[in-house]
């Protein structure tokens, strides 16, 4: 198998399973079809989609990291890209089983500009309603929704409309 090959079928590799086996758990109130969002016990968050070239990508919300199934690796082990291949070949189809139906389900592919909206989403701050008060909604409505609303980075409330 040459590298390029080698690479394409690592990035083609279920990255919420991947993600699964280094102890992150999904978070399903807040996942859905097109972006899996998951937690790890040292507090990092990550939001998982599947690229348009059905490639899984991920963005971690704590830090900067961002990328394939290789770049997860790096973030997570430390290393180069060298030592994230080594890590990912005990991932193969026959050491890792994706043929059965998979606990963690990969996320349907999503347009890059879908995928952007997703990602300032969850880089949003949880709602601080004294905004959205100055601006004529009642307390009652802003709590209603509260599991809609984020907080930009100007201090304004964003509206989550549809998953």
């Amino acid at each position: 198998m040459n590298k390029d090959s080698e690479l394409e079928q690592f990035k083609g590799l279920n990255l919420g399973e991947l993600a699964a086996s280094y102890g992150y758990t999904l978070d399903r109130r807040e996942s859905s079809k097109s972006s899996l969002v998951m937690r790890h016990a040292d507090g990092d968050k990550i939001i998982i989609a599947t690229d348009e070239d059905n490639h899984g990508v991920f963005f971690s919300v704590k830090t900067n990291a961002s990328g394939s199934v290789l770049d997860f690796v790096i973030h997570r082990q430390g290393g180069n890209l060298g030592h994230a291949r080594q890590v990912l070949r005990a991932y193969s189809p026959v050491s890792f089983p994706t043929a059965h139906p998979s606990i963690i389900p990969k996320p349907r592919p999503i347009p890059n500009d879908r995928a952007a909206l997703v990602i300032s989403w969850h880089r949003f701050e949880p709602c601080r309603p004294a905004y959205l008060e100055s601006r004529g909604l009642e307390p009652a409505i802003i709590t209603a929704f509260s599991d809609r609303i984020r907080t930009d980075e100007r201090g304004r409330g964003t509206v989550r409309i549809a998953s």
